[in-house]
This record gives C-alpha cells, sequence and structure tokens, in this order.
C-alpha cells in the first residue's frame, strides 16, 4: 500500500541547531578553554544532514515511488559545491602567499583532495606518516568532514532505495534495517576507535552510524507524520518536554571537560544521542521554548551562514596565525577570529549560495547541466591548485633527503638484520618512531661488523608503561601495540642489549585515574619513572644489559622550511628547544640507571645540537626532518659514535680493525 505523498517543511530551530554546530567547532578551533571537545559539533552536523537528507529521499521514494537521481544530485551541487570551490581557491591563493615552499609542497595533495572531496581518506594518509603528521595542520584540514558527507551523498539515495524495496515500500521495515545498520555502524566505530582511532575518525565507515542516526529520526518523523491527519505540531506533553533541553545539554556537556578523559568515539556517541534527542524533541514540541529560542532571528541568521561559517573559520584561522594577526591569548583569537568568519560567511552566503540557490532546476536539461558541471568544477579547482601551488625541483630534493626510507604505515613493525658474525652479539632496540629511524643505521652498522640488530617499534608509543594520549586526545593502547610484544620478542631472542628509545613520552599527556597529566606536570614525572621501571623489570629476565636513549633535542619550528626558501643553511639554524619535563625526565633516568648496575644511559646532545645549536646541514648532510626526527642520512653518520658510548660501560659492540695505510 502506498504511503501519502507528504512534504517536508521548514524548519527553523534548526537554524538554531546549526548555529550551536557551527559555534562548537569554530571556539574549539580558537582555542576556547571551556569548549575543549567543540570538534563534537562536527557530530552533530552528521547527524542532522542524516536527517535532512533522508527527510527528503524517504518521502519521494515511499511517497510516489520513484527517486529522481538527477535532480537530488543536481540540488546538492548547486547547495554544496560553489562556496566549497570559492573558500578552496581563496586559501590557496593565500596559503601561497603565506607559506614556506617546504610546507605548500607538502600540503598541495591536501588542497588537492579537497577539491575532489577525497581529502578524508588523504588526510588519514597523512596522519600515518609522522613526517606529515608533527608538521603544522593543513589550512584545509577540515575538508575532511565535507569528504564524508559528499561520499554519503553520493550512496545514500541508491542504497536507501534498495532498502525500500526489499521492505516493500514498507516504512517501519525500512527504519528497523537503517536501526540494525546504525546500531552496527556504533559497534564497528567503536572497535575501530580502540585499534586504529585516526581511521575511525577520519574514515567514512567510521563515520556512518552519525549519518545513519540522522536518517533512523527521518524514518520516525516520517511514520509519524503519516499517521497523522493534522499539522506537524504536537500539544505540548509532560512526557517530550525535556527531550530537547536534555539533547541540547548533552550536546554541550560532550563539547566540554564535563566528561574528564572520555574518548572521541565517546564524546561522539553522546553527542549524537544528545542530538538525535534534540531533534525528536523539537519535532514533538515545535512550539516549546528552546524551539522557540533556536528560531530567533539571531540563530537562525547564524544557521543560515553555518555552512559558510565552517568553510571559513579554519583558513582564517590558520592563515592568519602565520600571517602573526592572532593574538595567542584565546580570548583575543576568539574576538578577532569570530567576527572575522562571520563577516565572511555573511559576504559568500549573499554573493554565492543565494545566487546559486536561484538557480532554477525545473528543467531536465538545466539539471543535467548542473550536474555535470560539479565533477568538471572540481577538477578544474584541483587544477588550478596544481598551478597555484608550485612545487620546485629544489623542494622536492629536500622532501626526498627529509623522508629518506622511513616507513610511513602505522602499527608495531619487527625488523631484523641479516648481521651477525662469530661474536654473534644482538641488541633489541624498542621505542616509537625515534626507535624506527635509529634502526636502519644501526642495522647498517651491525651488517658491516658482524652483530645483529632487531628493532620493534611503533610510531607514538613510548617504551614506558604509561597510558599516555595520541593525536586525537584517545588513550592508545601501547601496552598491546608494542610493549608486550616487544618483551615476548626480547624472551625468544634473549638480546645481550636492549636500546630503549622515545620521543613521544616527553611530549604527550599520560592518563591516569584523576584525569590527564601534561608533561611537566606535578606527578607526571614520578608517573613516567614508575613506568619506565615496570618496563625494565619486565626485560630484566631476558637480557644483559638495558641502555636508555636519552630524550634528542628538538627544535621549535622544522629547519627543512627554512631551508626550502634558498637561503644559506647557516641562516637557518636554530637553538635547541627544551620542552617542559624533559630535562626532568632525563635526570630521572640518569637516576634509575644509578641503582641498577646493568642499565644506563647515552646522551646525544653534544653530537646533534652542539653548545645548544641545532645545524640545519652537517657536511652537506640534512639533519633533522622536522622538528624532532633526524634524517636516515644525518642518523648513519652519527651511529658509530653511538656504539662507541653504548660500549663504554661494557664493551660488547665488535667493531672493525680500523684500516692501516
Amino acid at each position: 500500500m502506498r504511503a501519502p505523498h507528504l512534504g517536508f517543511t521548514y524548519r527553523p530551530p534548526l537554524d538554531g541547531v546549526r548555529a550551536v554546530a557551527a559555534l562548537l567547532v569554530v571556539l574549539f578551533h580558537a582555542g576556547a578553554p571551556f569548549l575543549s571537545h567543540g570538534y563534537v559539533g562536527v557530530d552533530v552536523f552528521f547527524v542532522l544532514s542524516g536527517f535532512l537528507i533522508t527527510s527528503l529521499l524517504v518521502r519521494e521514494i515511499i511517497g510516489s515511488h520513484r527517486l529522481n537521481l538527477l535532480a537530488f544530485y543536481a540540488r546538492r551541487a548547486r547547495r554544496l559545491l560553489p562556496p566549497a570551490i570559492l573558500v578552496l581557491v581563496v586559501t590557496a591563493i593565500g596559503f601561497n602567499l603565506l607559506a614556506t615552499p617546504m610546507n605548500v609542497a607538502l600540503d598541495r595533495g591536501g588542497f588537492v583532495g579537497a577539491a575532489l572531496y577525497v581529502s578524508n581518506w588523504y588526510f588519514l594518509a597523512q596522519s600515518q606518516d609522522y613526517f606529515a603528521a608533527d608538521r603544522d595542520p593543513s589550512p584545509v584540514l577540515h575538508y575532511w568532514s565535507l569528504s564524508v558527507e559528499e561520499q554519503f551523498y553520493l550512496v545514500w539515495p541508491l542504497l536507501l532505495l534498495a532498502l525500500v524495496l526489499l521492505s516493500k515500500y514498507r516504512s517501519g521495515r525500512v527504519a528497523a534495517l537503517i536501526g540494525a545498520l546504525t546500531v552496527a555502524g556504533v559497534v564497528y566505530t567503536g572497535w575501530l576507535s580502540a585499534g586504529q582511532p585516526m581511521v575511525a575518525y577520519f574514515g567514512t565507515f567510521g563515520r556512518a552510524y552519525q549519518l545513519l542516526l540522522g536518517a533512523c529520526v527521518a524514518l520516525w518523523v516520517f511514520r509519524r507524520q503519516s499517521r497523522r491527519t493534522g499539522s506537524l505540531a504536537d500539544r505540548r506533553s509532560a512526557a517530550t518536554a525535556w527531550l530537547a533541553p536534555a539533547g541540547l545539554v548533552l550536546v554541550i556537556a560532550a563539547s566540554t571537560t564535563f566528561w574528564g578523559d572520555a574518548s572521541v568515539f565517546t564524546r561522539g556517541v553522546m553527542s549524537c544521542v544528545g542530538t538525535g534527542l534534540l531533534l525528536v524533541g523539537l519535532e514533538t514540541n515545535p512550539a516549546g521554548r528552546l524551539a522557540n529560542a533556536l528560531s530567533r532571528r539571531v540563530p537562525r541568521r547564524l544557521g543560515d551562514y553555518s555552512y559558510s561559517m565552517y568553510l571559513w573559520h579554519w583558513p582564517v584561522i590558520v592563515l592568519m596565525t602565520a600571517a602573526g594577526l592572532l593574538p595567542d591569548w584565546w580570548v583575543g583569537r576568539v574576538l578577532v577570529a569570530v567576527p572575522v568568519t562571520i563577516g565572511l560567511s555573511a559576504i559568500t552566503a549573499w554573493l554565492i549560495e543565494k545566487p546559486s540557490h536561484a538557480i532554477s532546476l525545473r528543467t531536465i536539461q538545466m539539471r543535467r547541466r548542473v550536474t555535470l558541471a560539479a565533477p568538471l568544477t572540481a577538477l578544474g579547482a584541483a587544477a588550478f591548485i596544481v598551478i597555484a601551488l608550485p612545487v620546485s625541483a629544489q623542494t622536492r630534493d629536500l622532501i626526498a633527503a627529509a623522508t629518506g626510507d622511513e616507513p610511513t604505515s602505522v602499527g608495531t613493525e619487527v625488523e631484523q638484520s641479516t648481521g651477525g658474525g662469530s661474536n654473534d652479539v644482538r641488541m633489541l632496540v624498542i621505542g616509537d618512531s625515534h626507535a624506527g629511524f635509529w634502526t636502519g643505521p644501526l642495522q647498517a652498522d651491525a651488517e658491516a661488523n658482524g652483530w645483529a640488530v632487531t628493532s620493534v617499534h611503533d610510531n607514538g608509543c613510548p617504551w614506558p608503561r604509561v597510558d599516555s594520549t595520541g593525536d586525537l586526545g584517545v588513550v592508545m593502547k601501547c601496552d598491546e601495540q608494542l610493549r608486550d610484544q616487544a618483551v615476548a620478542t626480547a624472551k625468544e631472542l634473549r638480546p645481550d642489549i636492549v636500546l630503549l628509545v622515545s620521543h613521544s613520552v616527553a611530549m604527550r599527556p599520560v592518563s591516569t585515574p584523576s584525569g590527564l597529566l601534561e608533561p611537566g606536570d606535578p606527578g607526571w614525572l614520578e608517573q613516567v619513572s614508575a613506568g619506565s621501571q615496570r618496563f625494565i623489570d619486565d626485560l630484566d629476565p631476558y637480557t644483559k644489559r638495558v641502555v636508555i636513549m636519552d630524550v634528542i633535542p628538538q627544535t621549535e619550528s622544522p629547519m627543512v622550511d627554512c631551508l626550502s626558501t634558498g637561503v644559506e643553511p647557516s641562516r637557518c639554524d636554530v637553538p635547541e628547544y627544551v620542552p617542559p619535563g624533559t630535562d626532568e625526565l632525563n635526570a630521572e633516568w640518569e637516576r634509575i640507571a644509578a641503582t641498577r648496575r646493568h642499565v644506563s644511559v647515552v646522551k646525544l646532545d653534544d653530537l646533534i645540537c652542539p653548545s645548544g645549536l641545532c645545524p640545519s646541514e652537517v657536511a652537506g648532510v640534512l639533519t633533522f626532518r622536522d622538528e624532532n626526527h633526524l634524517t636516515d642520512e644525518f642518523a648513519s653518520t652519527l651511529v658509530d659514535q653511538l656504539v662507541a658510548r653504548i660500549n663504554v660501560a661494557k664493551p660488547l659492540i665488535p667493531r672493525s680493525p680500523v684500516p692501516t695505510v
């Protein structure tokens, strides 16, 4: 039986919801401390998108037993593409004027990915490449969420049509199927977040449950509307009056520190549930106080601008920071960034969005033109970006020298050399990405001198047994990812020497039952010290010696950025930067070594940054790839002295005799 064709009318309060979501994201990126998790505004946008798109589609499919895909895609292109391309092009021009050639080269792919609506996958790949991940964020990083939405828009109409046909046009069955997919999506994203948080964050499938939850609400509204003979408005009842306020409170709470160190996934689920409650509450009580507040002039106007606000806010913050126009204090940043963002959004809305919305799609010829123009415009924008963000051969050579042969994948890696000789000394290297860049040079030395090196390393995972956070504030499972596997390798290998290397331990917050402790905070050093000793205790039965490498020097900014401008290398030398807690941690490792006969510490500061000055090049060799990772070639020049210092306490590692002339 065919359901009645019921139109989906304009809901004024939803503009207010859009305004809330946009302001959460803008204030979060501007540095407002009371919204330290304001990224959940993106979750709100996803639920809203799923709700609005499904509300339109389900009425067309079930109400009229047809689906005009051409009209759907034309409407999406008319609505979304013009402002997105405008902001992208303007940002590319501004970025080329302000950024170093190195940053232009490294970020150009993000611009191209944004133009083609695949930037979420591009930035996911970048997050797995620590050479790129440690650098300043791209000014178009926020386009990842637009890519997720566009990919959803591309697939969802066909999938929804299939679900409707499978359910024989029964909206209840469709709702049940989408509900099941939503639950499955939550479970999948939760599982993914535990082991691959960046994939869960940027990946389209990791965000599917949020869009599907909005679709569930849309099906509920459709079924409710189709059973009623009057208007959508309901009498306010005590049973539903609390839904919208409770939902809004849950969204706001998820964006603050109220939930302590709750993960990004947990906050995402909370904000999505809150948005679902908010939508249901606004439907059941359209004349309630919250609905009236969200329908007022200012929230509605900001809601009208919300899409442009989202597009503009991040380039404004990144480019104005690069130009030195944003204060360091968060209040000043908010007072400058927010008005500039709203001003640009208003201009874009009036000059670009409204005229594009006025394009008529009544004829099939116009729909075809608009639909065809969308991919051609995206391709044209990508081509323009390649031209507007040129990369010189010098910069390409510099990138090649900086990246070397380092792996760009994530996950624990176990590498073993083919060395070994009559001495057959075995070394096990354990740690994060710093252990990774020492592995190749050490293995080359081992093969040349008749000993063997095995490495167990995982980017971002420190060797001390502490619960530290990753790039998204998610507590990393480093016991499972690195330490347990390293201990199992030591048990099997029985190495003569274990070399422990970590830089991330000095840079990342430590999670405790009472909250996060930043490096240098009271109690942070005690946590890291206890975790260091626990891991050394785990290794004790399986090795003769443990050598801890001090946290190597770092710089405040990448020297390769300076080198890419073509100036003399000596002008790119910079003083060593010592973050809070680093000196104290190195001293604590010295104290631990002094209490254990088989433990020693090796320092390389005087070799890397003599007298506290870090050279950009040594004898024509590039030293740092970024602020804290050495290049392969420079690390290779230090290996002989590193081995000599390890041998000071007890000579174990064999050295080939120096040839005589």
